[in-house]
């Protein structure tokens, strides 16, 4: 049976708004249901790096609330294809990729992970290799694995492709008001986020 994956469909390039926000929070539950129980360490143990790397990067906005999600967003949304290129049950995010028959869903996450956020912070790529290599190390050797990480990079590649010219590390101009407004939400005066492909409502905010 082919599930449809919800909200993400039927989305357009610009992930910027709440409602996309919270569905894409829920993209790692959706991969460990897509995987078999021994492969769904290695969607949390990614998911985790990501997060930590981001955290630590200089990249655009990707310490920032907002701004890192978007870049967690974009590399479980490769891993999510390329898993379900895999494994089937679900339906792929704006594009498809071909996967040989047994090949392993744990490298193609693994891959697919590595080379999104390897791309998106280049500022931690000694800290991603390391990881990258830690967990290639611990899926047995052969065609299998081959093929997974063959899927993997597809995945990552077609994502990256997607995304690009999304607008993330452009600047927001934003004028604030000069005095407090009712009702009024503003983001951090002065504080670099990662442009459009973030939305200021889902930013770090203030209420005045």
């Amino acid at each position: 049976m082919t599930y449809n994956f919800p909200v993400l469909k039927d989305h357009t390039r610009r992930a910027t708004s709440g409602s996309v926000h919270r569905s894409l929070s829920l993209l790692p539950f959706v991969l460990l249901a897509c995987m078999h129980a021994a492969g769904q360490s290695v969607v949390t143990d990614w998911n985790a790096i990501g997060i930590t790397q981001a955290r630590a990067s200089t990249a655009p906005g990707a310490s920032s609330a907002g701004g890192g999600n978007v870049y967690i967003a974009y590399e479980a949304l490769a891993v999510y294809n390329a898993v379900v290129a895999i494994e089937g049950k679900y339906q792929p995010y704006k594009y498809t990729v071909t996967a040989p028959a047994g090949a392993s869903s744990e490298a193609a996450a693994v891959e697919a992970a590595y080379r999104v956020l390897a791309y998106l912070l280049p500022d931690r790529a000694v800290q991603l290799a390391t990881s990258y290599t830690a967990s290639m190390a611990a899926i047995p050797d052969g065609q299998p694995k081959l093929n997974g990480q063959a899927v993997g990079l597809a995945s990552a590649e077609n994502l990256i492709a997607l995304r690009s010219g999304d607008g993330r590390g452009v600047p927001w101009p934003y004028s604030y008001p000069s005095s407090p407004v009712l009702g009024c939400v503003d983001a951090d005066p002065g504080r670099s986020g990662s442009g459009h492909a973030v939305d200021r409502a889902n930013d770090a905010v203030h209420v005045r």
